[in-house]
This record gives structure tokens, sequence and C-alpha cells, in this order.
């Protein structure tokens, strides 16, 4: 469950190769129940996805794009598993989310996101896209 390929994908100068490339070094990989996470990836694949592509090595993946007034939630879903990043506003760099954010992740998924009453299209460095899901008031403190 380690390994992934040797793929890279740029978002804005940022690279999720830790999350989709390579062997995974950092605490997020460690995910200590599987069944549990197991779950949350369930939760977020039941979800529209903003964004599918493919990295270079052609491993498709899909970003699903949460907004919280003027900040972003982005969940990268590939085969292996997930990753969530926020971008806070008026930055462009891509903050990787921590285990105990993550591990909050299907509470949020679950309950406290609707689907966005008013698409537009919305540019987030290299990506564009026009579906995407906005926190509903009671899931306000999870940011």
């Amino acid at each position: 469950m380690g390994h992934r390929s040797q793929a890279n994908i740029l978002f804005a100068g940022v690279d999720f190769g830790n999350g989709l490339a390579g062997e995974r070094t950092n605490a997020s990989w460690l995910k200590p129940d599987s069944a549990y996470w197991a779950s949350i990836q369930m939760q977020v694949n039941a979800l529209s996805p903003s964004y599918v592509s493919k990295t270079t090595m052609l491993n498709p993946y899909r970003i699903f794009a949460v907004q919280h007034r003027k900040d972003w939630l982005l969940v990268v879903s590939d085969s292996l598993g997930f990753d969530s990043y926020l971008k806070l506003h008026k930055t462009d760099t891509l903050h990787q989310n921590s285990l105990f954010f993550d591990s909050n992740l299907g509470a949020l998924l679950g309950q406290y996101i609707q689907p966005s009453p008013k698409p537009r299209p919305v540019s987030l460095g290299e990506i564009a896209f026009e579906n995407f899901y906005e926190v509903l008031r009671e899931g306000r403190d999870f940011f």
C-alpha cells in the first residue's frame, strides 16, 4: 500500500508528488485503521468530482473542491487513497492537511457540505472547474 508510480501532478507550482507518487514518507500515509479510512475513501468517491485527469504515468486522479468562505479544501483521490490540501485566500500555495484533519474529513463530507447552489467557473492555478461544494454553517468548526 505504500508504493505509487513516480508520476508528479503539478498544481500552481505545488507538486502533489507526496500524495500521489513515489514512496510515502510522511505521517498522513500511515493511516491507522484501514476500515475507517476505507469508509472515508468511499464517501469521497461518492461525491461528484470537480476535476478529473491523469498523471504523466496515466494514473487517474480526481479532485474534489470544497469552498469555505474564500478558502478552498481540495481532496485529491486516486486508486490508492486520498490526501487533502488547504488553499488559503490570497495565497498561491497549498498546505497538506494533517492526519487529524483527514480523520475528521468523513464527518465533514458526510454531513456538512452541499453542492454549490450557484455553480460558476472557478480557476485555482492551472485547474478550472464549475461544480464544487460549499461548507454548511454547521460545518464551519472544521476550519
